[in-house]
Protein backbone atom coordinates (compact mmCIF):
# COMPACT_ATOMS: atom_id res chain seq x y z
CA UNK A 1 0.00 0.00 0.00
CA UNK A 2 1.27 3.46 -0.92
CA UNK A 3 1.53 5.65 2.16
CA UNK A 4 3.88 8.42 0.99
CA UNK A 5 4.46 10.44 -2.17
CA UNK A 6 7.45 12.76 -2.45
CA UNK A 7 8.88 14.94 -5.21
CA UNK A 8 12.56 15.56 -4.40
CA UNK A 9 14.80 18.09 -6.11
CA UNK A 10 18.57 18.43 -5.97
CA UNK A 11 20.65 21.47 -6.84
CA UNK A 12 24.14 22.92 -6.47
CA UNK A 13 23.68 26.52 -5.31
CA UNK A 14 26.91 28.03 -6.72
CA UNK A 15 29.30 27.05 -9.47
CA UNK A 16 32.20 27.22 -7.00
CA UNK A 17 30.56 24.68 -4.70
CA UNK A 18 30.53 20.97 -5.30
CA UNK A 19 28.11 20.00 -2.54
CA UNK A 20 24.49 19.69 -3.62
CA UNK A 21 21.36 20.44 -1.64
CA UNK A 22 18.49 17.99 -1.77
CA UNK A 23 14.98 18.38 -0.40
CA UNK A 24 11.49 17.00 -0.68
CA UNK A 25 9.71 19.76 -2.58
CA UNK A 26 6.32 18.08 -2.08
CA UNK A 27 5.67 15.41 0.52
CA UNK A 28 2.37 13.72 1.39
CA UNK A 29 1.89 11.00 4.00
CA UNK A 30 -1.10 8.72 4.52
CA UNK A 31 -1.44 8.41 8.29
CA UNK A 32 -3.76 5.44 8.64
CA UNK A 33 -6.59 5.25 9.31
CA UNK A 34 -7.98 8.76 8.83
CA UNK A 35 -5.45 11.50 8.10
CA UNK A 36 -3.13 12.87 5.42
CA UNK A 37 -0.18 15.09 6.39
CA UNK A 38 2.49 16.77 4.34
CA UNK A 39 4.28 19.82 3.02
CA UNK A 40 3.60 21.80 -0.15
CA UNK A 41 5.67 24.82 -1.30
CA UNK A 42 3.64 28.02 -1.61
CA UNK A 43 5.52 28.94 -4.80
CA UNK A 44 4.15 25.82 -6.52
CA UNK A 45 0.92 25.20 -4.59
CA UNK A 46 -1.17 25.38 -7.78
CA UNK A 47 0.30 21.95 -8.61
CA UNK A 48 -1.42 20.48 -5.54
CA UNK A 49 -5.18 19.98 -5.50
CA UNK A 50 -5.83 17.11 -3.09
CA UNK A 51 -4.10 14.13 -1.49
CA UNK A 52 -6.31 11.81 -3.53
CA UNK A 53 -5.17 13.09 -6.91
CA UNK A 54 -1.65 14.47 -6.55
CA UNK A 55 0.15 14.29 -9.91
CA UNK A 56 2.92 16.26 -11.61
CA UNK A 57 2.14 17.46 -15.16
CA UNK A 58 4.78 17.35 -17.89
CA UNK A 59 5.09 21.15 -18.13
CA UNK A 60 5.86 21.47 -14.40
CA UNK A 61 8.38 18.60 -14.66
CA UNK A 62 10.13 20.45 -17.51
CA UNK A 63 10.13 23.69 -15.50
CA UNK A 64 11.72 21.96 -12.49
CA UNK A 65 14.31 20.27 -14.74
CA UNK A 66 15.25 23.70 -16.12
CA UNK A 67 15.48 25.31 -12.66
CA UNK A 68 17.23 22.55 -10.69
CA UNK A 69 19.85 19.90 -11.32
CA UNK A 70 17.72 16.79 -10.68
CA UNK A 71 14.16 15.76 -9.88
CA UNK A 72 13.10 12.44 -8.36
CA UNK A 73 9.65 10.94 -7.86
CA UNK A 74 9.42 8.66 -4.88
CA UNK A 75 6.75 6.64 -3.13
CA UNK A 76 6.83 4.96 0.25
CA UNK A 77 4.93 1.71 0.71
CA UNK A 78 4.36 -1.19 3.07
CA UNK A 79 2.99 -4.69 2.63
CA UNK A 80 -0.32 -4.95 4.45
CA UNK A 81 -2.82 -7.69 5.12
CA UNK A 82 -6.05 -6.20 6.40
CA UNK A 83 -4.83 -3.47 8.76
CA UNK A 84 -1.64 -5.34 9.71
CA UNK A 85 1.74 -4.23 8.33
CA UNK A 86 3.59 -7.33 7.11
CA UNK A 87 7.10 -5.95 6.64
CA UNK A 88 9.22 -2.84 6.93
CA UNK A 89 8.56 0.41 5.16
CA UNK A 90 10.17 0.78 1.71
CA UNK A 91 10.95 3.73 -0.54
CA UNK A 92 11.28 3.55 -4.29
CA UNK A 93 11.98 6.00 -7.09
CA UNK A 94 9.57 5.90 -10.02
CA UNK A 95 9.20 7.53 -13.40
CA UNK A 96 6.91 10.58 -13.39
CA UNK A 97 4.31 8.54 -15.28
CA UNK A 98 4.28 5.74 -12.67
CA UNK A 99 4.31 8.31 -9.84
CA UNK A 100 1.18 9.86 -11.37
CA UNK A 101 -0.52 6.45 -11.69
CA UNK A 102 -0.52 5.78 -7.96
CA UNK A 103 -2.14 7.69 -5.13
CA UNK A 104 -2.03 7.48 -1.34
CA UNK A 105 -3.76 4.36 -0.07
CA UNK A 106 -3.52 2.49 -3.40
CA UNK A 107 -2.53 -1.16 -3.48
CA UNK A 108 0.29 -1.65 -5.96
CA UNK A 109 2.17 -4.43 -7.66
CA UNK A 110 5.70 -3.07 -8.17
CA UNK A 111 8.77 -4.46 -9.89
CA UNK A 112 11.85 -3.34 -7.97
CA UNK A 113 15.10 -2.53 -9.80
CA UNK A 114 18.11 -4.86 -9.64
CA UNK A 115 20.67 -2.03 -9.64
CA UNK A 116 22.20 -0.41 -6.61
CA UNK A 117 21.94 3.22 -7.72
CA UNK A 118 19.73 5.63 -5.79
CA UNK A 119 18.32 6.83 -9.11
CA UNK A 120 17.21 3.34 -10.24
CA UNK A 121 13.47 3.31 -10.75
CA UNK A 122 10.86 0.75 -9.86
CA UNK A 123 8.05 -0.03 -12.29
CA UNK A 124 4.38 -0.07 -11.34
CA UNK A 125 2.80 -3.19 -12.83
CA UNK A 126 -0.73 -2.80 -11.43
CA UNK A 127 -2.73 -0.39 -9.24
CA UNK A 128 -5.90 -1.01 -7.27
CA UNK A 129 -7.56 1.68 -5.18
CA UNK A 130 -8.54 0.16 -1.83
CA UNK A 131 -8.64 3.26 0.36
CA UNK A 132 -10.61 6.45 -0.21
CA UNK A 133 -8.29 9.21 1.01
CA UNK A 134 -10.27 12.02 -0.61
CA UNK A 135 -12.51 12.50 2.45
CA UNK A 136 -9.81 12.14 5.10
CA UNK A 137 -8.68 14.84 7.50
CA UNK A 138 -6.00 16.85 5.71
CA UNK A 139 -3.13 18.46 7.61
CA UNK A 140 -0.92 19.77 4.79
CA UNK A 141 1.40 22.69 5.56
CA UNK A 142 2.22 25.30 2.94
CA UNK A 143 5.78 26.55 3.34
CA UNK A 144 8.02 29.08 1.60
CA UNK A 145 10.52 27.22 -0.54
CA UNK A 146 12.43 30.47 -1.17
CA UNK A 147 12.81 30.95 2.60
CA UNK A 148 13.90 27.34 2.98
CA UNK A 149 16.63 27.87 0.35
CA UNK A 150 17.81 31.08 2.07
CA UNK A 151 18.02 29.25 5.40
CA UNK A 152 20.01 26.39 3.86
CA UNK A 153 22.48 28.88 2.35
CA UNK A 154 22.83 30.69 5.68
CA UNK A 155 23.39 27.37 7.47
CA UNK A 156 26.10 26.45 4.96
CA UNK A 157 27.86 29.81 5.39
CA UNK A 158 27.75 29.41 9.19
CA UNK A 159 29.32 25.96 8.88
CA UNK A 160 32.27 27.29 6.87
Amino acid sequence: MVDRKTVTIRWIPDLEESVAFSTGLFQLNYMRPDRVTGDVPQEYDEQYSSPASFTIPADFHEYVEDEYDEIYYEIGFVDVEGEEIQNEYRDEHLSREDFNRVQLGDAIDIELPDGGSVADEGTILDVESFHDVDGLEEDVDVYSFAEYRRERRADRRNDE
